[in-house]
């Protein structure tokens, strides 16, 4: 008996070394500018390690990162890493698919990204220049971090700073997203789409889109979170920012809560349509809208049977024509306390066939109804 728990011992002991051994960290190293292959790395990558590939040097090369189900994948590069896109322009240059638990961080990447059927994977702190996407997330989950994604919009190619796609589910925090086309400028800031769900918050550093066609799209089942305080960082500036894009948002059969965002000088700040569900607030501001050569100067507007709220600790004001306007079988609620509309040629209107509740509740508010209906013969596009 004594003999057959001494074995079983032993056996034992054995299978914990064998479980410490294969644990641990595999660190492997990739200097491009010593003739370094990234991909040769990759296919060194143990199964049962936490893999780091310390990168450095400019590398020419479309890194592929497929079929990973190890424990962890880290690709890390030193202040000096660049890849570069040795294929057609706007193809990825950084493909990540069917893996997971992948970190992309510390890269200057001057090309797209693409994630497809990513689980718990990260893209942090990287310098992206695209003429085409910045990052495309498709049927994966992830987390994207401090990035700065500069795109610099080129014919035939669609630019998308972020692409949130097919039921993807992605964390967006602190990341600044600019296009460089000049005028008129072109693209899509941040695109969800196909029952995809983006979260976007500020931080330490500020989430920034500007530049664009249209800053945040979010259509076709898809939904859209952001929050937060109005202002964070040192000094305060605004947590969420999007500006000096022809469209802030455009809401089109999907779903969004705006908070802590703020909306400045877009053509138009927030639109939704065909049933969408928008919340502007709490603590979010639509301010100096201007109109463009084709769009009508609005703060916020819900037409074609959609439903907003204007919440709490939230201002809409400058906007030139309009500041709340409803249409087309639409409905708004306007929820102190905190709101503020003022300063825009109408601030608050709808058509015969929408409603308007809460526009006599706050402080300096109209009239009950005093604009809804406008009196304007229906139909009319904007109210």
């Amino acid at each position: 008996m004594k003999m057959k728990l001494m074995l079983a011992a032993i056996m034992a002991g054995s299978f914990v070394v064998g479980l410490m051994a294969a644990g641990g960290t595999q660190t492997l190293t990739a200097d491009c500018g010593k003739g370094d292959s990234i991909n040769t790395q990759l296919a060194k990558a143990a199964p049962d390690k936490d893999v780091i590939i310390q990168v450095s040097g400019t590398c020419n090369e479309t890194v592929t990162i497929a079929d990973f189900e190890g424990l962890s994948l880290q690709l890390v590069g030193n202040p000096t890493a660049t890849l570069n896109n040795p294929s057609t322009p706007g193809a990825p240059v950084v493909n990540v698919i069917e893996s997971r638990q992948v970190t992309i961080s510390g890269l200057t990447i001057n090309g797209a990204t693409r994630m497809t059927n990513c689980r718990n994977c990260f893209f942090t702190n990287n310098i992206v220049n695209s003429p085409g996407t910045g990052i495309t997330f498709f049927q994966s989950e992830g987390v994207m971090q401090g990035n700065k994604i500069y795109i610099t919009p080129t014919a035939g190619i669609g630019p998308v700073g972020v692409a949130v796609s097919a039921l993807s589910d992605v964390g967006m925090f602190g990341n600044e997203i600019h296009s460089l086309g000049s005028s008129p400028m072109g693209g899509l800031g941040v695109s969800v789409n196909l029952g995809a769900q983006a979260r976007m918050s500020g931080g330490v550093t500020a989430s920034v889109i500007d530049g664009f066609t249209t800053g945040l799209v979010v259509r076709d089942g898809s939904g859209l979170l952001t929050g937060g305080p109005l202002q964070c960082g040192t000094p305060l500036t605004a947590c969420i920012s999007v500006s000096n894009n022809a469209q802030g948002a455009r809401i089109t059969s999907a779903h969004a809560i705006l908070g802590g965002i703020t909306f400045d000088a877009n053509g138009q700040g927030v639109f939704a349509e065909m049933g969408s569900s928008v919340s502007v607030g709490p603590s979010s501001a639509v301010t100096n809208s201007t109109g463009t050569q084709f769009l009508q100067s609005l703060g916020v507007f819900a037409t074609h049977n959609s439903s907003l709220v204007v919440g709490s600790n939230t201002s809409i004001t400058n906007n030139g024509d309009r500041g709340v306007a409803v249409g087309t079988n639409s409905s708004a609620l306007l929820a102190p306390p905190g709101l503020v509309i003022s300063g825009n040629a109408k601030d608050v209107t709808c058509d015969a066939t929408s409603i308007i509740t809460g526009a006599n509740s706050y402080p300096g508010g109209p009239p009950p109804l005093a604009d809804c209906p406008n009196q304007t013969p229906f139909p009319q596009p904007v109210p």
